[in-house]
């Protein structure tokens, strides 16, 4: 992709566009003669390599305009009990912690749980909870028993349709060309983004 930048009378923006030819929603299985298809107007969590960000971008057939850091899910359950779950993509210190699941109860208060992504595994590095209570039933209930991890993590780190319209790209692609490639982790596209200059 290279930036470029779009001018029109009423809201001029910069994007990056996709080699003349391309459609970034269809995408050649390596060492397959199969294609695989992404869906236009989602947002894919997507890793820059350069300084092992995540955020979630916004596809269309010819460019990435868009991305979101924090976005919010609704609720979710864990042992019975309901919170309102949301995401967030720290941009700062990316190499310690590049994902939060922020899992917040609408009396209490909120749990950050912070986690590295590094391209094969969600790894836990840390808890901020509103409570010892709160912490010994998410590290009891969640943190520690795999499969509620699992599901915690495919349901946050997948595509998904929003109608809203995140930050200027630039702001997440700090150089001019990227190669993209989309990894399966999960069961879910991941689109990874390798700065080239």
């Amino acid at each position: 992709m290279t930036k470029t930048h779009i001018d029109n009378w009423e809201n001029p923006i910069t994007t990056f566009l996709v080699d003349s030819g391309r459609d970034l929603r269809n995408w050649k299985v390596h060492g397959t003669d199969d294609t695989t298809s992404l869906v236009r107007l989602k947002y894919y969590p997507c890793v820059n390599t350069s300084n092992n960000s995540i955020a979630y971008v916004r596809l269309t057939k010819t460019r990435i305009s868009f991305y979101l850091t924090n976005i919010s899910l609704g609720w979710y359950e864990i042992n019975d009990k309901s919170y309102i779950l949301s995401i967030k993509c720290p941009q700062d210190n990316t190499t310690e912690v590049n994902f939060q699941f922020v899992l917040k109860t609408w009396n209490l208060g909120e749990n950050i749980l912070d986690f590295y992504f590094n391209g094969a595994e969600f790894k836990f590095v840390k808890g901020q909870f509103y409570n010892k209570s709160s912490e010994e039933e998410l590290v009891n209930q969640l943190i520690s028993k795999d499969e509620e991890k699992i599901k915690l993590i495919k349901r946050c780190f997948r595509g998904l349709d929003m109608e809203t319209i995140g930050k200027s790209i630039t702001n997440y692609y700090d150089g001019w060309w990227y190669k993209l490639y989309i990894v399966e982790y999960m069961e879910n596209p991941i689109i990874i983004a390798e700065k080239i200059r």
